[in-house]
């Protein structure tokens, strides 16, 4: 990934085949809960660029968001 400090508003670009997400972004199942509710799938949402805000530095970026390979949709 690509960290841009120097644009406004900054960027972080994912590398060519690549995806950024919130590393604290995961996949659930859908599944019932302990109270009986059924719980929707929840798929992480992706993208190539995240516009950042202009105080957070590059380690900050880089702890925030994780690179995947591109999964193919079929």
């Amino acid at each position: 990934m690509i960290y841009f400090g120097h644009t406004k508003p900054k960027m972080l670009v994912a590398d060519e085949g690549k995806v950024l997400k919130d590393k604290n972004d995961i996949y659930i199942e859908e599944h019932i809960d302990e109270n009986g509710n059924k719980i929707e799938e929840h798929i992480p949402y992706t993208t190539t660029t995240v516009f950042l805000p202009d105080d957070v530095t590059e380690e900050q970026a880089k702890e925030l968001y994780v690179e995947e390979i591109k999964k193919k949709v079929e």
